[in-house]
Formats: C-alpha cells, sequence, structure tokens
C-alpha cells in the first residue's frame, strides 16, 4: 500500500484530470446518499405485517436453489460408458474407476468438468439437465457430449428450500 501510495504522488496522479472526475463524483455520491439518509429515511417506517406480506407475496425471491453435487468419467466411445454405467450401478468404487476404467477421456481434455463441487441445477447446460431429469442422490447418469459419452454420479443433492422470514 505504501508503494502505491508513493508512486502515486511521484506521478502526481493526484494532480490529473481523471483522478479529479473520480474524486468528485466520489464526493458528491457520499453527499447524496448522507442527505438521503438525514431528509428520507427517518420518515419511513415500514411495519412487520408489511414486511411479513411483502415476503409472502415474493417468496420465490427467497428461494434458495436446487444444488447437485456432481462428479463425471468422460469415455471415447458410447459402448464404453454404457459399459462403465454397468460396473459403477453394480457396486464398483467412483474414485476407483474414474482413475482405472478402459477407454476413459483424459479429464483435462473433458468438455464436461463435474469434481464434485455443488453446481447450481439452473446453472446446467439443458443438455445435461435432460440427461439428469429425476435423479436424486446415488444416482448414475449417462450423458453424450458430441464425441464424448459421460457417465455422471450424483453425490448429493441439496432440495429448494425457502428461507425463513426471520433471516
Amino acid at each position: 500500500r505504501r508503494l502505491l501510495l508513493k508512486e502515486g504522488k511521484a506521478t502526481k496522479l493526484q494532480g490529473t484530470k481523471a483522478y479529479r472526475e473520480q474524486l468528485e463524483e466520489y464526493q458528491h455520491g457520499v453527499l447524496f446518499g448522507a442527505a438521503v439518509e438525514r431528509a428520507v429515511l427517518p420518515d419511513v417506517k415500514v411495519a412487520g405485517a408489511d414486511l411479513r406480506a411483502h415476503y409472502e407475496q415474493h417468496r420465490s425471491a427467497y428461494t434458495l436453489p436446487r444444488f447437485l453435487r456432481l462428479r463425471a468419467i468422460g469415455f471415447t466411445s458410447a459402448a464404453a460408458a454404457e459399459a462403465g454405467l454397468k460396473k459403477l450401478r453394480a457396486g464398483t468404487e467412483f474414485a476407483w474407476y474414474a482413475q482405472n476404467a478402459p477407454d476413459r477421456i483424459d479429464p483435462e481434455k473433458a468438455t464436461v468438468k463435474l469434481d464434485g463441487s455443488a453446481v447450481m441445477a439452473s446453472e446446467l447446460p439443458a443438455e445435461l439437465t435432460r440427461s439428469l431429469a429425476g435423479a436424486k442422490k446415488g444416482d448414475y447418469r449417462q450423458h453424450g457430449a458430441g464425441s464424448e459419452h459421460y457417465v455422471i454420479h450424483v453425490d448429493d443433492e441439496i432440495a429448494p428450500a425457502s428461507r425463513p422470514f426471520e433471516e
């Protein structure tokens, strides 16, 4: 921070037109905010019943989305992916199979990268969403993405939930 301030002084940054304009804009914003706080906010009174009514009318805005924790193994062919799906459904451990599966795609080169971190279901690509339709925690699904084919494991599912009014 000291180096940044020293460099600013050395280059006479405070004398530039751009700096003065940004400083003036910031000062106007601070003054306007203070004026609003003093003049407008004291007159704004919201009753608890009004807040609850607003919450009930807009409950969807206060709902947490559905999250999924997904892991994927990529294969070079649909047949290899189908064979992998059968093995995993039969009880083969996912992490071991992801390292040792025949005809698997190098995870660094795969187009679908699912590593077990939580993703919002609504942000998944449409094709992947269709492949995962109705999937629950522990399910395995097959998904084709061009010339690549995947077996996807649903590690966890976090259902959508409304946040409490108090929150």
